[in-house]
């Protein structure tokens, strides 16, 4: 089964949702996701060498064509920016008030509550407490409409990992292949009984298809050291500032140390000549 190439850029993905009648308000709001996507991913990698963006694109495109309302959509572009984005604040995996605030003022208070909220829904977290095989655990049923459609959203996650064959370039993929390969038709059922039979069909092929891309791909063109998961690579020029800001700190520390120093100093010649005051004094 032949998947269509899904998009890979933000203006790959505009043009998709163009093509499908989306709204120009709708239209902005993905175009502000996408400059938001940008900056919170500005130095991230795939573990196969892609900029982190394209699989942001890849998902929100995915997300798409499955026909998911256009806010879901929107969240798509930044779907998990609260575990693996740059905030700037230092921390991973976390979810702030200045990060949830960064989002509200970019995107909109209905945005930033769903991707609060796939944070919470997505499979490996709903599965966690239980037997991680046993996806037909999961009450569909009694899931609300938004619940459904993260479901989808996360299906199209793992699902754009081995569309184009790109595990077969990550340094250490099995994390991935470990959880999907042994439920591949639990996972199609589970997009079959969310009313996307079709989906979960490509799911599967794209799946075993990237059994023959790992067999294809010399293991000499993984990415090196066993890459897992996002690694950041620092531009030149940041580089440069960040080696500017470390001689800074260290010539501040060094003028402490000085003045401490002479500060001693000083202390030790006033007390010498006190000494030596007294004792003539005495004398």
């Amino acid at each position: 089964m032949t998947v269509a190439p899904l998009a890979r850029t933000n203006v790959q993905l505009l043009n998709q949702l163009i093509d499908s009648g989306m709204p120009e308000p709708e239209l902005l709001q993905v175009r502000r996701a996408c400059d938001l996507a940008g900056d919170l991913y500005s130095s991230h990698f795939h573990a196969d060498g892609k900029p982190f963006v394209c699989h942001s694109m890849a998902v929100a495109s995915m997300a798409a064509r499955l026909g998911l309302r256009p806010n879901v959509i929107v969240a798509a572009v930044v779907h998990n920016v609260y575990c693996n984005a740059d905030f700037g604040d230092g921390l991973r995996d976390s979810v702030t008030p200045s990060r949830r605030a960064r989002l509200r003022e970019r995107l909109g208070t209905d945005v930033e509550a769903i991707v609060l909220r796939f944070r919470d829904r997505r499979l490996r977290t709903m599965l966690r407490p239980i037997d991680a095989a046993q996806i037909s655990t999961l009450d569909i049923g009694d899931m609300s409409a938004l619940d459904r459609e993260l479901v989808l959203l996360d299906l199209a996650d793992h699902f754009e990992k081995f569309v184009d064959g790109s595990l077969a370039y990550y340094g250490d993929c099995s994390w991935i292949l470990e959880f999907d390969e042994p439920r591949l038709a639990q996972l199609a059922d589970l997009a079959a009984t969310l009313g996307q039979a079709e989906f979960g069909a490509q799911f599967v092929a794209a799946a075993r298809q990237q059994r023959v891309w790992m067999e294809r791909v010399p293991v000499s063109l993984r990415t090196a050291g066993a890459q897992r998961h996002v690694q950041m690579r620092m531009p030149g020029n940041c580089e440069r500032k960040a080696a500017l800001r470390r001689a800074e700190w260290c010539r501040r520390q060094r003028d402490r140390w000085v003045g401490t120093t002479r500060w001693l100093r000083h202390r030790v010649r006033l007390r010498t000549r006190l000494r030596q005051w007294l004792a003539s004094a005495r004398g």
